[in-house]
């Protein structure tokens, strides 16, 4: 940013300079003759051929001087190869601007696609994961639907097993005697094993939502614990991932005339060296204050403003995400 404006003031300081060149060439023309003539000279900037400063170049009658150097109309011929050499001299100028910006822009886009490649690497090593545990879960869940299915088969096979022998026992003592007898006995037995078979069924359907809702429990965390350890490895490699992200955060604030940010005290050094960054980011903002929380972890903010609070702290993040998480299972 600090180029582009340098190039700006340049560009007008040639404008000014072609304008007045062109005014002392019109008096020239007309014969009226030009008094002085003053030049202030600032910082060189060298061409393949020759050398110019940037300069601001005024032509007038001056009663009481003030300037550095004054020159005759007879000098001003000194100034002609500065005239004949203006064009390459604002071509050289763009060309420089324009290869910083371009360097400049380079350098972002590399680092964005290193930073954009090492989180898709995490992104599917966490996918990956997850698949493992779904992967186990599906087994558990069909092993104990297996089981299930085993008990009431064979709840159901020791019942019929029982009411048979009931039956044989019953025509061996006599039909006639023993019916309603054995016939309401036969009748308790079936109902309680119906019932202690209903019951075990629904042992087996509480286990398998407990099974379910612990897997969806341990995918969440395991989630969270990758996603932590992703991210202070990476605040640990890259101690200026603050200062970037309140450089994109920064600019998302509006009419905000006062700023705080509230910091991890071990990384308030570092960023304050780009303070003068984060004001040119606010407009009209008055003043922005770099201050300590030992409560805020590495890598995160705090922003205090007169229109209220961003809670940018590496905690609310993983919060978000444990809720995303949970609505997606």
């Amino acid at each position: 940013m600090g180029l582009i404006k340098k190039n700006k003031n340049q560009n007008e300081n040639i404008k000014n300079i072609q304008e007045e060149l062109e005014k002392l060439e019109g008096k020239e023309n007309q014969g009226n003759p030009v008094k002085e003539t003053k030049i202030i000279g600032s910082k060189v900037i060298k061409s393949e051929n020759i050398s110019y400063s940037d300069l601001a170049l005024t032509v007038s009658k001056i009663e009481n001087p003030v300037f550095s150097k004054v020159i005759k109309k007879s000098e001003i011929n000194n100034v002609i190869p500065f005239v004949e050499k203006k064009e390459e001299f604002t071509q050289d100028i763009q060309i420089v601007s324009t290869s910083a910006l371009e360097i400049e822009l380079e350098e972002e886009k590399k680092r964005y696609q290193e930073l954009n490649n090492q989180l898709k690497q995490k992104q599917s090593e966490l996918e990956n994961k997850i698949k493992e545990i779904d992967n186990t879960k599906e087994e558990i869940i069909k092993e104990a639907n297996i089981k299930g299915q085993e008990i009431i088969n064979k709840a159901i096979s020791e019942a019929q097993k029982k009411a048979q022998e009931i039956l044989e026992q019953a025509y061996n003592q006599g039909y006639s005697q023993g019916y309603n007898e054995i016939k309401n006995k036969l009748e308790q037995e079936y109902q309680q094993k119906i019932q202690e078979l209903q019951k075990e069924i629904q042992n087996i359907l509480n286990l398998k939502e407990n099974l379910v809702k612990e897997m969806e429990k341990d995918i969440v965390e395991l989630a969270i614990k990758v996603a932590e350890k992703v991210i202070n490895k990476k605040i640990e490699e890259e101690p200026e991932l603050v200062s970037n992200y309140l450089l994109e955060l920064l600019p998302k604030i509006e009419q905000a005339k006062n700023i705080t940010i509230w910091i991890n005290p071990n990384e308030i050094e570092y960023v304050k060296l780009s303070k003068e960054k984060f004001k040119n980011l606010v407009e009209n903002v008055d003043n922005i204050n770099i201050a300590p929380d030992s409560r805020i972890e590495k890598g995160g903010c705090i922003i205090e403003t007169n229109f209220g609070k961003i809670d940018a702290r590496i905690s609310t993040k993983l919060e978000v995400l444990k809720e995303i998480i949970h609505k997606n299972i």
